[in-house]
């Protein structure tokens, strides 16, 4: 059921990007370098990129780019990974 709520909340984007950002979970990023990467990626405007970034940290699927984890690399919720993951089977 929460999968396919989350998947009818989500926009498009939305779910690309947290598509994207499971297969680059390790790589280390910050959630500025993820943005940085998928705004280039997706030849799309940073600022685009980056608050679709922060909706999806608002819904507790990402975590970083806050007070408490600045420098920190990004990382998936268990939420978020399990979205992603059924976002990428589709």
């Amino acid at each position: 059921m929460f999968i396919r709520m989350a998947m009818e909340k989500l926009t498009p984007l939305q779910k690309a990007l947290l598509a994207k950002a499971l297969r680059k979970e390790r790589s280390g990023l910050t959630l500025t370098g993820l943005a940085r990467e998928l705004s280039s990626e997706l030849g799309m405007p940073l600022s685009t990129v980056k608050w679709n970034l922060a909706r999806l940290r608002d819904l507790g699927l990402i975590i970083g780019g806050d007070g408490r984890s600045r420098g920190r690399p990004f990382r998936l919720s268990a939420a978020g990974r399990a979205l992603a993951k059924a976002i990428a089977r589709r």
